[in-house]
């Protein structure tokens, strides 16, 4: 190190370190020139120099010159590599090792065994690389070399490996209503940017639709686009996918991890329209071989899609994508019954067209979104078939209802109207509504008594025929459930005609518990004696008094 001198002082102090902000190590000259030893080579550190003076007994320093950087150079090349490994792959070899001392870069060489020259990869590593477009079962020598500004190094001992086509056995995917690709997909746009040429196999786009597992493309970069868009001959009514990751390791990163584990949550864009994130959602196929990507049900043209993962993780992977056209069996079933709310069956169902119908959704060669959905509507026919209408929870008698109607009559009350039931967190019910009108507005509302904190409920809008409900958490946010009790809010002109069938499609049966509920209308209450009121009030009273003996016996309903 050297700077200019500065006069009458008896000194410098050099304070260095490395990194700008911590300059933890000192050192003091007479001169002003030093020559900091013991230093790390390749590893830049950060110097400053004050002035000092010791004159007259006492010390003084003044402020320090503005922080610089060096780095120490080796002055011979670098030691040979260590650990050498080599990974066989289909058509390539990943390599890794260990950096000898003094090495700022690595190259790799390779050959096949005992012919000829070996042949250096054209770009720099630091501890792996993977050479592509070998020849599988065919034995390879490799050898790695580090560099540095004085030169090449030794290379490392030799180490060989085989390229092998690996066993690759793929999902069985669905081939109910599974479109043909290759004939019913006009065009793609293609990730080109971001695709890697070194480890893709097979010519695109057609390697990501042709049904072979060992085609593929994977991605550059997790940074970069993944998007592929695929344009139909015409438009072909969909709700899900079926997208299958690259089934072996991440040869790019060398990291130990497999392609199919990265993946996170998918962008959809149908038509030109970017579908919300929130009505995407996935099934992950066993052991994460494939994703079954759902959508909600809509006349698709052209269909963008992007698998996405974690910032930073290894490079996302696409060697087979399926398309499925919508069925009609969810039609099917629905015609089975006479109404919105599936408390009638339609003229001429039997037993035969409820068989052959299960039997359909049943199909272990078919995938449908709602399964479990389909094959309680079975169940809903079944029931109406064999006149077991009493165990259907139906609910009729609804009014058209504000809060601000029961002040009128000076007294404060709920717009809610009961159903009679409590629900489970974290688990969806099928509710079949019947006779909401244009201009009316109906919700399902769930309701936490005894919340611990303002969220105390969450309504969710209805419509007629299937709602679909995920019931959320609410209320207390400590452990333990957070389902709550189930109400209608109910505005419009068509009270009398509104009916709900509220049906539990879990697989216990057991997310919905029955309660005693008191739903009194206008007309029962209001101008009525307190005999009379007490008379509507009393068989609410002694089933709760029957219910409470139950759960003293260990008996219990969320909410």
């Amino acid at each position: 190190m050297t700077w200019d001198a500065f006069p009458n002082i008896t000194g410098y102090k050099i304070y260095y370190g490395a990194s700008a902000d911590k300059l933890t190590n000192t050192v003091e000259t007479e001169q002003a020139t030093y020559t900091v030893g013991n230093l790390e080579n390749l590893k830049t550190y950060y110097f400053a120099v004050a002035p000092i003076s010791n004159a007259g007994g006492q010390t003084w320093e003044g402020g320090k010159s503005k922080v610089v950087s060096a780095t120490p150079q080796p002055n011979s090349v670098p030691d040979k590599p260590d650990s050498v490994t080599v990974t066989p792959g289909d058509t390539l070899l990943t390599v890794t090792w260990k950096p000898g001392k003094d090495t700022v870069s690595s190259r790799v060489q390779y050959r096949v065994k005992g012919e000829g020259e070996f042949t250096v990869l054209p770009s720099s590593y630091q501890s792996s690389a993977t050479i592509t477009g070998l020849e599988n079962d065919v034995i390879y020598e490799v050898q790695v070399y580090g560099v540095n500004s004085k030169g090449n190094g030794s290379v490392s001992l030799t180490v060989e490996g085989t390229p092998k086509l690996s066993d690759i056995e793929g999902p069985e995917l669905p081939m109910v209503n599974r479109l043909d690709a290759g004939t019913v997909i006009s065009s793609v746009t293609v990730p080109w940017d971001n695709t890697d040429y070194n480890v893709s196999k097979g010519s695109l786009p057609g390697s990501v639709y042709d049904e072979n597992y060992r085609t593929s493309w994977i991605a550059r970069t997790w940074s970069q686009s993944r998007q592929f868009t695929f344009t139909f001959d015409q438009g072909y009514e969909m709700n899900y996918l079926i997208y299958v990751p690259d089934l072996g390791m991440d040869v790019q990163n060398n990291n130990g991890k497999r392609y199919r584990d990265y993946l996170t949550r998918f962008n959809i864009t149908i038509n030109g329209q970017k579908i919300e994130e929130s009505k995407v959602s996935f099934e992950r196929g066993k052991d994460n071989e494939y994703f079954i990507v759902k959508f909600p049900k809509t006349t698709v043209k052209t269909i963008a899609v992007e698998g996405v993962q974690w910032n930073g993780a290894g490079n996302v992977s696409l060697p087979e994508i399926a398309f499925y056209q919508y069925g009609d069996l969810d039609d099917s079933i629905t015609a089975l019954f006479a109404n919105d709310s599936h408390t009638a069956l339609a003229e001429g169902v039997d037993q035969d067209k409820i068989d052959a119908l299960r039997a359909r959704a049943n199909d272990a060669d078919a995938y449908y979104v709602n399964r479990e959905v389909l094959l309680d509507e079975l169940n809903n026919a079944q029931q109406l078939l064999e006149k077991k209408d009493s165990e259907l929870n139906v609910r009729t008698g609804f009014t058209s209802r504000t809060a601000s109607a029961d002040r009128e009559y000076g007294q404060s009350a709920s717009a809610l109207q009961p159903l009679g039931l409590s629900a489970l967190s974290n688990q969806s019910i099928s509710l079949y509504v019947e006779g909401v009108q244009e201009g009316d507005s109906i919700k399902l509302v769930q309701w936490q008594q005894y919340s611990e904190t303002s969220a105390t409920t969450k309504s969710y809008e209805l419509h007629n025929g299937r709602n679909r409900i995920w019931l959320s958490q609410i209320g207390n946010s400590g452990s333990g459930e957070r389902g709550g009790s189930l109400y209608i809010e109910y505005s419009g002109s068509n009270a009398d005609g509104i009916k709900i069938q509220v049906r539990d499609t879990s697989a216990n049966k057991n997310v919905i518990t029955q309660i005693p509920y008191l739903n009194i209308q206008p007309s029962q209450w209001y101008g009525k004696s307190e005999n009379e009121r007490k008379a509507l009030i009393t068989p609410y009273v002694e089933a709760l008094k029957a219910q409470g003996r139950q759960r003293r016996h260990g008996h219990h309903h969320p909410g």
